[in-house]
């Protein structure tokens, strides 16, 4: 976090219903980076290995635009696609990146961009994250996160209750007396308890 925001001059929002430029711009950048940076000047679409069917699948069975429109280079097709995305509304935008998520041609690389993709959401303190290959609401994750975690008391004999002391047992031979009379302040009401306690002891004569 940064020293602004850290002291307040900076107002940190939920980004829920909205999308501000810096987290679109980090969104973008992970899948580019993560696809298509390495690429170079001049290469064919149809000589690449996964970069290029992604281009051409975000272009056909995302943006469901025609096949043969989108340009014959990766450098262009890759410009193609930015203007698309910069031009998308906030939900088009995490459509966009599910659907990249869920693509078979970068299957490989899904992980890697996942991971990527939350990092940025949670600096850009968006209100939604990646659980498994599906952007989920933060509560939803944090949900599912607890379920895994939690571990059934039945599977471990130490799980106990914190606020639970363990039961003290009296000593063999020994009354258990009414908890009221053991708590009593009242002289009598101890007299009349150690009197029953040792008549419960005394044995019994023939």
């Amino acid at each position: 976090m940064k020293f602004s925001e850290r002291i307040g001059a900076v107002r940190r929002v939920l980004q829920k219903d909205s999308m501000d430029e810096a987290l679109r711009n980090a969104l973008w950048n992970v899948a580019y980076l993560t696809f298509w940076d390495d690429l170079s000047r001049g290469e064919r679409l149809k000589d690449l290995y996964s970069a290029g069917p992604l281009l051409r699948a975000l272009w056909i069975g995302h943006f469901s635009l025609a096949a043969d429109t989108i340009a014959d280079f990766s450098e262009s097709a890759v410009e193609q696609i930015k203007k698309l995305y910069m031009s998308a509304s906030w939900s088009e935008v995490y459509d966009f990146v599910e659907f990249i998520a869920n693509a078979s041609p970068v299957e490989s690389k899904s992980g890697k961009f996942i991971k990527r993709c939350n990092v940025a959401l949670e600096k850009h303190i968006s209100a939604y994250r990646f659980v498994g290959k599906t952007l989920a609401p933060i509560t939803s994750e944090e949900e599912i996160a607890a379920q895994w975690n939690r571990r059934p008391a039945w599977l471990d004999n130490s799980v106990r209750s914190p606020n639970i002391s363990e039961p003290q047992w009296p000593a063999l031979g020994t009354a258990i007396l009414p908890t009221t009379a053991i708590r009593s302040r009242n002289p009598s009401a101890r007299l009349s308890q150690r009197a029953r306690s040792s008549q419960v002891n005394r044995p019994q004569l023939h």
